[in-house]
């Protein structure tokens, strides 16, 4: 028999960002006691500090709780978007944003191009900006916290689910956006990484996207744009579960992911530049060089190759498909770039990735 579930949410927040809080506190409805504050706001920046009062809001009347920060937005229809999406992975933990510069990020892309909307978490890391859980594990999670002596929230979430044998999902679109106002970070490591935003994320949710047995994807090679390398690579999982990164036109190193398709270098930029005769009209030019372009073109076409490998041969249409290509020069470059230009970038039509996609999974490689 269907249960529908039951949810409690708390808001973990600093008080430096009270107003942001209580604007979200009103947007789902909720009062400002749905909000726990950082005990200790002008201590040593921890996460752990106040997920432990968020996640031991937790109670056994409900069958889920959810906590969020303070520096999430959500979209139209959250509420009835996230119930569906629990009904859907009641016995999963739900990851509600993929943060764009990330594997999974990518990875919930390509699920938007073939009408996922589900993809599992395929990063050796959790984003805990918003997180559901099972209101039995969220219980042992906050118990587990009491004992925690590290600052990452998101870490201690990620050993919980790890021994606990959790399965970790995230919904295409993501539920929530993160950075939709930039705000200074409190943690130096993030400080300098650039806005993180969710790699598929659209403005008015709809409960029927995440309801009903659409499967989870899940890729065994998931080519994307790494921040720190500025050039196409496959991330690939081995026989054991881990994953190797490659690059993707590495001779030398035998990862050549063109060259096992009889193509080179230098074929595949003279298709890249017949293709785009008038590029410089697209305006992407302005904000990123075309070598740049040419190494996102190369990552779209091999995610239609992994796609198609996987089965999937069709690319789907729509809002979440549509983000899906407007964010992937933009969240891989997002720590190179002034915010104005990833604006810019955003607004872009997004056919010249979905195009790439298409060709793809249209046997552009096995054709080659």
């Amino acid at each position: 028999m269907h249960v529908s579930p039951t949810l409690s949410i708390a808001i973990m927040a600093h008080p430096s960002r009270r107003e942001s809080a209580e604007s979200l506190a009103s947007a789902l409805g909720l009062s400002d006691d749905s909000i726990v504050y950082d005990p200790d706001p002008g201590g040593v920046p921890s996460g752990v500090r106040t997920a432990r009062l968020a996640w031991g809001r937790a109670s056994s009347r409900s069958t889920h709780h959810v906590v969020l920060q303070d520096d999430v937005t959500v979209p139209d229809g959250f509420l009835r978007s996230l119930e569906a999406a629990v009904a859907s992975r009641p016995t999963s933990a739900i990851m509600l944003c993929s943060e764009w510069s990330t594997r999974t990020g990518q990875l919930a892309r390509a699920a938007a191009f073939v009408g996922s909307a589900w993809a599992e978490l395929s990063n050796s890391s959790l984003w805990a900006a918003g997180v559901v859980l099972p209101s039995e594990h969220a219980i042992a999670f906050a118990d587990e916290l009491r004992r925690e002596e590290g600052e990452r929230d998101s870490a201690a979430l990620w050993r919980y689910a790890s021994r606990s044998d959790l399965r970790i999902e995230t919904p295409v679109p993501s539920l929530i956006q993160h950075d939709a106002h930039v705000q200074r970070s409190s943690w130096h490591r993030t400080s300098d990484q650039g806005p993180r935003r969710a790699a598929v994320f659209v403005e008015r949710s709809s409960p029927a996207s995440y309801s009903g047995g659409t499967e989870t994807l899940r890729l065994d090679a998931i080519p994307y744009l790494p921040t720190d390398r500025l050039s196409a690579f496959v991330s690939r999982r081995s026989p054991s579960g881990s994953w190797e990164l490659l690059r993707a036109t590495d001779l030398e190193a035998g990862s050549d992911y063109i060259g096992r398709y009889g193509l080179t270098q230098e074929s595949i930029s003279a298709e890249f530049n017949a293709s785009f005769p008038s590029f410089e009209a697209m305006g992407l030019v302005r904000h990123v060089g075309k070598a740049y372009l040419l190494q996102t073109w190369i990552t779209a076409l091999l995610l239609g190759e992994s796609l198609r490998a996987a089965g999937h041969a069709e690319t789907a249409a729509g809002p979440a498909a549509d983000a899906a290509a407007r964010t992937m020069v933009a969240g891989s470059l997002k720590r190179v770039l002034p915010a104005d230009s990833i604006e810019e970038l955003l607004q872009q039509e997004p056919s010249f990735v979905l195009d790439a996609v298409r060709r793809g999974q249209g046997g552009f490689f096995v054709a080659g």
